[in-house]
């Protein structure tokens, strides 16, 4: 049995209580996910603004390496013209200068010949000597070994980009100087790298030049050419196993970026120059595949990192702000709701028991109809009965059976008009036979047991809220249910309780809010009252009212308990 003790009021207020505090918690939520959210956006705001300031800075780096890489491209195109044009000055005068075939003159001609040009690049000179099958002359060191005509022109063939080639005029020598490709690239090399290390860049900057001697098979994997910052490493060979201040490993990073990706951008711990102090740079480092060289440049992020931390520390200053003007407005606006929520709560109930108040006061009243319709149609059939009766003595008198079974039949019509159920209270008899009436019209079939019990204590508004409730929600199920059944039981418990109880056939299980039963009809703003109504009087008897439902048997139980006063 569901106990369920008549306080709506509480109910309301619990209701109300519970209400209010769902929604505070899912203000809570909501403002702290706001505070969240809003740290979170702060916090990818102030990282963007850093990250782009990074890939700016990082995109400054590449410029400027992709730039000194074209510098040194231009160098070598530079040498290549040059020696071009040397190389054509030089044809015209070795004609005007060798003109006889004497190995003396010969000799003295290439010693006046003073080969000059912008770059010093490397110079190869070849004399073979025709009449002895030989090589007279060279400072090729190549081509010490060489004793064939078919080797001295092969190796002209295969060593030398730019050569000159001319003969005596008496056909026993033939002289030959040329320029090597790797006496071009030492000698862009050489002017490139001066020209890197006096190269000065804003706020302090440099670029460096590494060669790579090695990918990785040995420990120390390339060679410092320039290094503007540490002067004094330059030739000197670096180590993959060395680390920075922060235990990272920067030139085994670098080479790894290098042989995946032919470029590479890393962090890490440096001297700053013109000081003994380190600080976090970034670097970027690109190969230039030709001389495998990692030409590199960086910038160190002090300045930036503490603009980072400005940017970090006005952002939250500014959250911080954004959060209380939030939570002001918060606070007052579930204040508002609170009231608001409150005040349409209680006009909400107040509305409500006056809905159960009208209702019951309608259901007061057409009881106290019927029970003035039941004392004068009482009276009247006590009055009518006495006629009939004179009327069948008189008829008895004449022998006139035809009027004494019309009388019959009249106070067997009369008969029906009496109310069938006496339990000593007249409204308790009012609305049993009123309900009554509405069951043989559903054809419900009904029966009671009724003890004689003192009702005095019960007001008959009180007694039509309980009982007229109870029988129309009992009528409401059982009309629906297949079997269609109410069985009412009255009875008294220790002398200090009574007990209405009302079964009804019910074939579904009834809807209920907690522990109190709810109406199933559509329109609920319009419907339910009857089950507050009783709760209420319950409440103000300070009695119960509990139910129970029996899935085997199909049954609704409504049980309702009041203390004697």
């Amino acid at each position: 049995m569901t106990d369920v003790k008549g306080k709506p009021g509480q109910d309301r207020l619990r209701l109300y209580i519970g209400a209010s505090v769902i929604l505070i918690l899912i203000s809570i939520g909501l403002f702290a996910t706001y505070v969240f959210g809003t740290k979170k956006m702060y916090d990818e705001s102030v990282n963007n603004v850093y990250t782009t300031i990074l890939e700016f800075q990082e995109g400054s780096l590449k410029e400027t390496v992709e730039r000194t890489i074209k510098d040194v491209e231009l160098e070598r195109s530079r040498v290549m013209n040059e020696l071009e044009s040397f190389y054509k000055s030089i044809g015209t005068f070795s004609e005007e200068k060798l003109e006889n075939d004497r190995i003396e003159n010969l000799l003295k001609a290439f010693k006046d010949i003073h080969i000059v040009n912008e770059y010093s690049v490397k110079t190869h000179w070849m004399i073979w000597d025709h009449t002895q099958g030989a090589l007279k002359y060279t400072n090729d060191e190549v081509a010490q070994d060489i004793d064939t005509q078919g080797a001295f022109e092969a190796h002209i063939i295969k060593h030398y980009k730019y050569k000159m080639i001319f003969k005596t005029l008496s056909d026993e020598y033939t002289i030959v100087m040329g320029t090597k490709e790797a006496d071009i690239d030492e000698a862009v090399k050489a002017v490139s790298a001066n020209k890197i290390r006096e190269l000065a860049l804003d706020d302090g900057g440099y670029i460096w030049v590494d060669e790579i001697v090695n990918y990785g098979e040995a420990d120390e994997y390339a060679i410092r050419l320039v290094q503007p910052n540490r002067i004094d490493t330059e030739g000197m060979l670096l180590s993959m196993d060395e680390k920075d201040a922060d235990i990272n490993f920067p030139f085994l990073n670098e080479l790894e970026d290098i042989k995946k990706y032919g470029e590479s951008t890393n962090k890490y711990y440096y001297k700053k120059k013109d000081s003994n102090e380190l600080g976090l740079k970034l670097g970027y480092t690109k190969l230039y595949p030709r001389y495998n060289w990692m030409i590199g440049t960086g910038i160190y992020l002090e300045e930036l990192e503490q603009y980072h931390v400005q940017n970090i520390k006005r952002f939250e200053e500014e959250l911080q702000k954004q959060i209380y003007i939030t939570l002001i407005n918060f606070v007052v606006l579930l204040f508002i709701v609170l009231i608001t929520g409150g005040l349409l709560s209680s006009y909400y109930s107040f509305k409500k028991r006056e809905l159960v108040e009208e209702r019951n006061k309608i259901l007061e009243g057409h009881y106290q109809i019927l029970g003035k319709k039941y004392d004068k149609t009482h009276e009247i059939l006590h009055d009518v009965k006495n006629h009939l009766a004179s009327i069948y003595c008189l008829a008895m008198e004449t022998q006139s059976q035809q009027l004494v079974n019309y009388i019959k039949s009249m106070n067997h019509d009369l008969s029906k008009l009496s109310h069938t159920v006496l339990t000593g209270n007249k409204m308790l008899d009012i609305i049993l036979n009123d309900k009554m009436e509405t069951m043989q019209k559903e054809e419900i079939q009904f029966d009671y047991n009724i003890q004689d019990v003192q009702l005095d204590f019960i007001e008959d508004k009180d007694l039509v809220s309980l009982l007229a409730n109870a029988f129309n929600n009992a009528i409401e199920g059982a009309k629906r249910s297949e079997a269609k059944t109410i069985h009412f039981n009255l009875y008294a418990y220790n002398q200090a309780f009574i007990t209405f109880k009302l079964v009804n056939s019910c074939d579904t299980l009834p809807k209920t809010k907690g522990n109190q039963l709810i109406t199933t009809k559509e329109d609920k703003d319009f419907h339910g009252y009857g089950m507050r109504s009783m709760y209420k009087t319950a409440e103000k008897y300070e009695g119960r009212l509990g139910w129970e439902y029996s899935k085997e048997a199909k049954e609704f139980t409504l049980s309702i308990t009041l203390p004697k006063a």
